[in-house]
């Protein structure tokens, strides 16, 4: 398969979602790193269940050296590991386009590894140092926005918010790797923040497109 190909099938799988600008770059990078592991015969389903070990690091590291040390010596590991579980999360999809094995059940599969996977993040921030009192209902916002978002065909195209997969991987990147490049803790705080009012966003979003949609709905 094809670049080409690849992309028309990922948008397929999407709802119709244009693979264009900055996802078509992103998909090309998924692209050019699974075509190998596809040709090796990858199962889709271990590199979905390997997202989790970044994501376990990230508390390892929490959990081991402790707040503030880990933010201070180590925010460049987790920027990291953020990025290599993101990067895993999208190359099982690719893998099982390239494969022909998109299914049902590592569709769902997939995306409870996603939910573990933010788990982790935002867990990891705690440990670090970032506060709970604001990390910890972003978390459920979050899924929230999973849980609530109307799919594609349900009256429209795929519904996109500000607290999408990119985002939350790059709040969760960077801020930890701020502290440590900056020497002040008080970007772990940032980054809590980030996830707090985005995530609010993203469920006010998610809301509103349901709400607008139901409004448009045939009513028999």
């Amino acid at each position: 398969m094809n670049r080409t190909a690849y992309l028309s099938a990922w948008s397929m799988l999407h709802g119709g979602l244009p693979a264009r600008g900055v996802i078509a770059v992103w998909l090309g990078v998924q692209y050019a790193c699974a075509r190998p592991l596809a040709g090796w015969g990858v199962s889709p389903s271990a590199l979905t269940l390997s997202g989790l070990l970044p994501a376990g690091g990230i508390l390892l590291i929490g959990i081991l050296a402790g707040a503030p040390t880990a933010a201070a010596d180590w925010g460049w590991v987790i920027c990291l590991l953020v990025l290599a579980s993101a990067l895993l999360d999208g190359l099982d999809g690719a893998v099982a386009i390239l494969r022909d094995r998109v299914t049902t059940a590592g569709a769902r599969l997939d995306a409870r590894v996603d939910r573990a996977v933010e788990a982790g993040w935002a867990i990891g921030l705690i440990l670090l140092g970032a506060p709970a009192a604001l990390l910890l209902p972003a978390l459920l916002l979050t899924y929230a926005v999973e849980a609530l978002r109307p799919a594609g065909g349900e009256g429209g195209p795929p519904v996109l918010t500000v607290w999408e997969r990119p985002t939350r991987v790059l709040v969760s990147a960077m801020f930890p790797l701020a502290a440590t490049v900056l020497g002040q803790e008080g970007w772990l705080v940032a980054g809590g923040a980030g996830w707090a009012v985005l995530s609010l966003i993203g469920t006010v979003q998610v809301l509103h497109a349901r709400r607008r949609r139901g409004r448009r709905a045939p009513r028999g």
